[in-house]
């Protein structure tokens, strides 16, 4: 058997991808998640089509926590792909899911008329498709999938935060003398982006706590590197440790009543709240709460201003804060409490989560609201960017406070 792209055409499923899918446990949950990226696969007229986690949560009127385990069986199928779309400058501009089928041809149709995935604006344009093989800014298809274990994400090696952290990195390694054999900067490079793509973790994320283990490695109760496998199978207990140490110099955050209230909320009727994270709620939602109202008063000062923009660019802002944010974004105590719900969900059943919260902090940058955000610009006006130009907008007024 071998696979090929998806084309434009009838929302089906052959014969051979039926009987692959058939096959598993849980048949029903991938054959309708299959089919949900085919159908938007097809009305987006690219092979690669923009569709989140909470968008096919939405679509499909399931969890997320499910979407992410038929997604992950999908790519052990080889019957999707994760792909990153980056522009000229390295800067990540969408991320796209590659549908494929199987099929006992070896040729890989590709219609001319419907190219390769792309960015959202035209999915056919040919000048900004970074995925083309003929492309000078094309993503390298061979022996670095190879090296990714077949993990099936293309992500561009010449990424200056990858190989800048992986240099450093390995410098330290070398000084320290922490391995006897040499280690090849690109190693390093493979394990940062795995850290990223696979084990979804932020850039920032990294760097930072890359950065702090080079400064307590010696430490007695931080996690030691004794193979290169290591700093990816360890780096969970690293982060720990770093936000232990941080606990132990951070002052105790005051907890408002509105914040009291939240948390009772979140956590009545016996409701459980997994891996001890119950203990740092409270002060999870303090700090997103405080950070809520400071966007909520932004994102209310742009309307105000952007209703008279002249600019296309201007009023597409204007248009998608006053005409649909406005459903998503509440007052801040209907907001928080239901990102700490839609939270819950996401990781009441996840066997592997680390327990902490830190990450689901709401902030303007969180991954979370940027997934979100991206899904609900992709609704509204089919333009992924749209989000991000709202984002930009709104950061405008942080000095303004």
């Amino acid at each position: 058997m071998h696979l090929e792209d998806i084309d434009y055409r009838p929302v089906t499923i052959n014969k051979m991808t039926y009987d692959v899918l058939l096959k598993e446990k849980e048949r029903a949950g991938l054959l309708s998640l299959y089919n949900f990226y085919c159908y938007t696969a097809i009305w987006q007229k690219t092979n690669q089509p923009k569709c989140t986690v909470d968008y096919a949560a939405k679509g499909l009127n399931i969890s997320t926590t499910r979407i992410r385990k038929y997604r992950k069986k999908l790519i052990a199928l080889g019957l999707i792909e994760d792909v990153i779309t980056k522009n000229k400058k390295g800067i990540v501009i969408g991320h796209f899911v590659k549908v494929q089928y199987y099929n006992s041809t070896t040729q890989i149709n590709h219609p001319p008329r419907y190219p390769e995935g792309g960015l959202l604006q035209r999915v056919d344009n040919v000048e900004s498709n970074a995925y083309r093989t003929n492309s000078k800014n094309a993503y390298r298809t061979n022996n670095y999938r190879d090296d990714l274990k077949n993990r099936r994400v293309l992500v561009e090696l010449e990424d200056d935060f990858y190989n800048s952290t992986a240099k450093h990195f390995n410098l330290f390694v070398q000084k320290r003398k922490l391995f006897k054999a040499k280690i090849r900067t690109s190693t390093w490079t493979k394990i940062l982006i795995e850290l990223h793509i696979k084990d979804n973790y932020t850039k920032a994320q990294i760097k930072q706590t890359i950065d702090w283990y080079k400064k307590h490695h010696k430490e007695k109760y931080t996690p030691k590197i004794y193979k290169v496998k290591d700093l990816q199978e360890k780096f969970p207990q690293i982060i720990e440790a770093k936000k232990r140490d941080e606990e132990s110099k951070t002052p105790a955050i005051v907890i408002s009543k509105t914040a009291q209230t939240i948390f009772n909320t979140l956590t009545k009727n016996n409701r459980s709240w997994p891996k001890g994270s119950q203990k740092k709620l409270a002060e999870t939602i303090q700090i997103s709460l405080t950070n809520y109202e400071c966007f909520f008063k932004q994102h209310k000062r742009l309307l105000k201003d952007y209703k008279t923009k002249t600019t296309a660019v201007g009023k597409q802002v204007y248009r998608f804060a006053a005409k649909y944010l406005k459903y998503q974004f509440h007052t801040p105590n209907d907001f928080i409490v239901w990102w700490f719900d839609m939270i819950w969900e996401q990781i009441c059943n996840w066997k592997s989560w680390s327990g902490n919260l830190s990450s689901y902090v709401f902030d303007i940058d969180v991954q979370l609201l940027s997934n979100l955000g991206e899904g609900w610009a992709m609704e509204w006006c089919s333009d992924v960017q749209c989000w991000h130009r709202y984002v930009k907008a709104v950061k405008r007024y942080e000095k303004r406070r």
